[in-house]
Formats: structure tokens, C-alpha cells, sequence
């Protein structure tokens, strides 16, 4: 029996929590039962070279981000055809679109969506945006299913007017990892007794750097010992609405900002808690990436954060920087808890929320897709 051929579209390959997750999900495939190919609707992209190092095969069709293109289909369909491909497997909105689609050319190919958010933000009320989501409300009933990775972005689109023939709820899945590391903290500078607070999100107003930041600002008033590390796509001293805080005399000199990383998982060793200040989500890998390392969390009440965090950390209100600001002081003040509930988050993630099980899920859901 020959192999499962699965091609995965995706809008492109710099790092975020749909490619992350991709990423996990074909390295730990079974190789001798599926083949993976991954096309990225636009060039290249940061994660491109992980990907193949894995011995996958990526392509790109060369589209411009934002600007849609009828030869993407042609692109598309000539790739699939050529690998022989059986199951598409589509993820965000963008690829939803183009891989439908491409698919109607091609007569009976399985088209599985992927939806990864559970709030409709500021990005989704420009024109371009709203005329997808209008033509995805009626092809929904076009795919052989649709994955949503939280019980809160299936209601939302249900909402929206999606009608899929079947939802498949397949949660993110997470591999434990070591957690603190004190030659980590040494490399990157913090000092034994500092409080180290990270936030792990791309530049993009959704992710509310803003209310991290000031909630940074007024926790060194009584936790002078706390250190905050940004880390993501475009937060940098370099982009000037951070150059502004890297600037500021109070924060500056105990903030931290990365940019874009490959070595997240390092980097949390030097952590004492993860802050997510999300203003909407489906389910953060970043959260459940710091729960699989022991790294109590804070995190804003949007999407599927409270299920997967449960008793394991402190949820918080989106846009309450005072509010934040007073669970940062509990966490900076008792070791004891962040002890506690790093402890009880890497054993949640252990029993709920593996890797290995979300790996089988989306396996058992490609060969049902080809079997239908």
C-alpha cells in the first residue's frame, strides 16, 4: 500500500503558531504511512529551510502577500497534480480560499480547512478580508472537513455562518522540554535573583504589546528585580514604537527586545513566567509551548486560554495594564507559586495535551478524508 500523499497550503513560512504547529506536525508524522509536501502561497520564508531540513519538500508559488492572484490556482494545480497528491490540507484563511478553489479544477482531491483564531480583529475588517470570509461562509460545505484548534473559534465561525459538513476539533499538541536553565539566564545576561517575564508574539496589534509594556513599567515601582524579554517578529530596537521603550529611563534598561527567534524553547529556560496579553486568540501555542517547560503563565481570558491553562496559572481581562500589572507582583513575590504551578502545567500538558495524540488525530483525519 502505497503511501498518503499530503500537501499542506499555507499563506507563508515565517514563524508564527499556524507554521509552528505545522512544522511539529509533519516531523513527527509517520513517514513509512505519509508524505508530506508543503507549499507556501509566498516566497520562502524563515521556517522554509527547517522544513526541508526535515527531508520535506517545499514549494512556493510566488504570490505577493495581499495581492490575489488567479495564476496562484494554476500554480497550485500544476504542483498538486505533479506530486500526485491525495489529501490538501489548507491552513488559515488565505490558503482555505485558494486551496477550494484549485481543488474544484481537480474533481474529487480532499480539502481539509484549518482554522487557527477565535476573534475576528482589526486586520479582518479591511475590504480584501471581509470578501473572503463572505466567499469561505459559502463554500464552507465544500471541504471534507474543518480542524479548528479551540472549542472557541468553532463557535465564532459557526456564528460567522460556516456550515462544514464535520468540524474536527484537533487542540495544538506539545512536547515537554527542560524548562530552566541557568547557563541560559547567564548567556542572556539576567542575574540569579532577577524575575524574568518574557512575552513570545509577532509585532501585530492583536497581541497587545502595549499592555505589556506598561505593565512592566509600573511593576518595577515595587519589583525592581524584575527583567522583561519581548521576543517575536519585528520587536526590536530598531521598529520605532519599541525604540521609544527601549529608550524609556525607568524600562529600558530592563527590557529586553529579541526579535524574531528559532530557539524559543532555549530561551524559556531563562523564564520565570510567560504573559500573553492576546486580544484574541484560538488556542496559543506560546502558552502551551512555556506549560511543556514549566514556565507558569499569565494570560488574557480569549479563545481556548482558560481550558488549556485551567488551575496552572492566573488568567487576566485583555487590555487591563493595571491588572496585569498586579498579577506579575504576585508572581514576581512568591517563588513558591511560580514553583507550583510550572509544575502543574507541564503535568497538564503531559496528560491532555501531547503532541503524539494531536499527531494521531490528524493522521486518523487523512485517512478517513482519502477513504471517504
Amino acid at each position: 500500500m502505497r503511501k498518503i500523499r499530503v500537501a499542506h497550503l499555507i499563506t507563508s513560512l515565517t514563524v508564527g503558531g499556524a507554521q509552528s504547529m505545522l512544522y511539529k506536525l509533519v516531523a513527527g508524522m509517520d513517514r513509512s504511512l505519509f508524505e508530506s509536501h508543503v507549499i507556501s502561497m509566498t516566497d520562502g520564508g524563515t521556517m522554509a529551510p527547517e522544513f526541508e531540513k526535515l527531508g520535506v519538500a517545499v514549494s512556493s508559488l510566488g504570490m505577493r502577500p495581499g495581492s490575489p492572484n488567479p495564476v496562484g490556482v494554476l500554480r497550485l494545480r500544476r504542483l498538486l497534480e505533479r506530486a500526485n497528491i491525495d489529501v490538501l490540507q489548507t491552513w488559515l484563511y488565505h490558503s482555505d480560499l485558494l486551496g477550494t478553489l484549485t481543488a474544484l479544477t481537480l474533481g474529487k482531491l480532499p480539502v481539509l480547512w484549518n482554522i487557527r483564531c477565535s476573534t475576528m480583529g482589526p486586520e479582518h475588517e479591511r475590504l480584501q478580508m471581509r470578501v473572503i470570509l463572505f466567499l469561505l461562509v459559502r463554500l464552507s460545505q465544500r471541504p471534507t472537513a474543518v480542524v479548528v484548534n479551540s472549542v472557541a473559534g468553532k463557535k465564532v465561525h459557526q456564528i460567522f455562518g460556516y456550515v462544514p459538513r464535520r468540524w474536527e476539533l484537533i487542540a495544538n499538541g506539545f512536547q515537554l522540554t527542560a524548562g530552566a536553565d541557568a547557563a541560559a539566564r547567564s548567556a542572556l545576561g539576567f542575574a540569579p535573583d532577577d524575575v524574568v517575564f518574557a512575552m513570545v508574539a509577532r509585532d501585530d496589534p492583536i497581541k497587545d504589546h502595549l499592555t505589556f509594556l506598561q505593565a512592566a513599567r509600573s511593576l518595577l515601582t515595587s519589583v525592581p528585580r524584575a527583567r522583561f524579554m519581548l521576543v517575536g517578529e519585528g520587536v526590536t530596537p530598531d521598529t520605532p514604537k519599541y525604540a521609544s521603550w527601549a529608550a524609556d529611563p525607568v524600562l529600558g534598561r530592563r527590557l529586553h527586545l529579541l526579535g524574531e527567534r528559532r530557539d524559543v524553547t532555549w530561551l524559556l529556560g531563562a523564564v520565570d513566567c510567560l504573559v500573553s496579553t492576546s486580544l484574541g486568540e484560538g488556542l496559543p501555542s506560546v502558552v502551551g509551548e512555556a506549560m511543556a517547560a514549566g514556565v507558569p503563565c499569565i494570560a488574557t481570558d480569549v479563545g481556548d486560554t482558560a481550558r488549556l491553562m485551567a488551575d496552572t496559572g492566573i488568567l487576566i481581562s485583555p487590555g487591563r495594564p493595571r491588572e496585569l500589572a498586579s498579577a506579575m507582583e504576585r508572581m514576581a513575590e512568591d517563588s513558591s507559586l511560580r514553583h507550583s504551578l510550572g509544575t502543574k502545567a507541564k503535568e497538564r500538558i503531559e496528560r491532555d495535551y501531547s503532541l503524539e495524540a494531536a499527531i494521531k488525530t490528524y493522521e486518523n483525519l487523512y485517512r478517513s478524508a482519502v477513504a471517504s
